[in-house]
């Protein structure tokens, strides 16, 4: 498995959890949480160290993005102990649902954001 693969694939689960995550920021019970979190002050340092993680978390998505259109599937012998998922990039609609995805994740990072400095 190459490389890009393996880059592209973390990419990809980290985009899905970051989607997840701002999901549940957004539902009813997430927001209730958001809420009573914004409201203590003793988390504070959370608050800071969350917000670093979104502007990181934001900044490498877009270096994802930079590099999904031009990323080819490399072919090797798979290393022992190691597994992933080949995603060809070679198809159009590949690289259009990779580059949605990654769009999305970015706008939910920045809803998610959005709401923490909302209080």
């Amino acid at each position: 498995m190459g490389k890009n693969n393996g880059f592209l694939f973390g990419a990809i689960v980290g985009g899905v959890v970051g989607a997840a995550t701002a999901i549940f920021l957004t539902s009813e019970k997430g927001k209730q949480w958001l809420e009573e979190l914004n409201k203590n002050e003793a988390l504070e340092p959370l608050k800071e160290t969350a917000n670093e993680w979104l502007e990181i978390a934001k900044e490498k998505t877009k270096e994802v993005a930079k590099f999904v259109p031009i990323a080819k599937q490399e072919q090797e012998a798979p290393q022992e102990g190691i597994t992933s998922i080949p995603i060809p990039l070679d198809n159009k609609e590949n690289k259009e649902n990779i580059e949605k995805l990654l769009k999305e994740t970015e706008a939910a990072l920045h809803e998610a954001e959005q709401k923490l400095h909302e209080e």
